[in-house]
């Protein structure tokens, strides 16, 4: 089994006047885009017998104000999509199911700020994050079938963080791991449903998220 994991966080937004940072009253802009891809291949001698391939995008502007010196809040507004594809078998009787998800994103959080310096504070985020949407299935092989199902995500939880000022209008921050409760429901056709509720503790490469920061006023 051989598994490839790339992800990328990028960001990019506008600022347009220089004031000091992590300041009651200041104003920041910022977003992240994350890619993750994962491939799964079973191969036997020459022959592979069945591929997986995950995709995952999601892109969330946000805008963060401070409240006081130390402690802000924010929302981000963005969109997520989902796309796994499993190939079973070769050949004539083999089979390819494809699953497409997406989902508005809306996270309110606030932040609290411990300065460690001139430039470097640590900080804990609280936040509300709720992803509704949809999926469809759709498996072609000796039979087509097409499925269409609602779905719903909430995870509210903390998260720990760092934040690197680079200078009075631009900061780096980054975030590690997940302390909190996640559910998850959903909807399968009439009057069926299945649903998870989950209290989780991550630490785990795929929950490192890097951000530019940029401050207006």
């Amino acid at each position: 089994m051989k598994k490839v994991l790339f992800t990328i966080i990028l960001v990019s937004l506008v600022s347009f006047r220089s004031f000091a940072q992590h300041k009651k009253g200041s104003l920041a802009v910022s977003g992240t885009l994350n890619l993750n891809i994962e491939n799964d291949k079973n191969e036997n001698g020459n022959v592979t017998d069945d591929e997986n391939k995950t995709t995952y995008f999601r892109l969330v502007p946000s805008v963060e104000y401070f409240i006081t010196d130390r402690f802000s809040a924010g929302l981000g507004i963005g969109y997520a999509v989902n796309r796994n594809k499993v190939v079973n078998g070769t050949g004539p009787g083999s089979t390819t199911t494809i699953s497409t998800s997406g989902a508005p994103v809306i996270k309110p959080y606030v932040r609290m700020y411990f300065p460690m310096g001139e430039k470097v504070s640590i900080f804990g985020e609280a936040s509300i994050y709720l992803e509704p949407g949809n999926t469809t299935t759709k498996t072609t092989g000796n039979q087509t079938n097409s499925t269409s199902n609602t779905d719903f995500r909430i995870n509210i939880g903390l998260t720990p963080g760092l934040s690197l000022s680079l200078s009075n209008k631009i900061a780096i921050d980054a975030t590690y791991g997940f302390i909190g409760y996640k559910h998850y429901k959903e909807n399968t056709g009439t009057n069926s449903s299945s649903a998870y509720n989950q209290a989780t503790f991550e630490i785990d490469p795929t929950s490192i998220t890097f951000g530019i920061k940029f401050f207006i006023f």
